[in-house]
């Protein structure tokens, strides 16, 4: 589990980045209409961290 909550917690990072916002110094491909794809990674990468101390 601690694997499995590294890589999403690595994919939000990166999702992160690709956000297309006047803020974002790499000027993304993301609109903000799919932001919730970045919200869904991080969510995932939670629980995983969680069950990851759980167990």
């Amino acid at each position: 589990m601690t694997t499995w909550a590294l890589i999403f917690i690595m994919a939000a990072g990166i999702c992160g980045f690709t956000l297309k916002t006047p803020n974002n110094p790499l000027k993304g491909f993301i609109t903000i209409k799919l932001f919730w794809v970045h919200l869904l990674l991080g969510i995932t990468a939670i629980v995983l961290a969680i069950i990851a101390l759980l167990e």
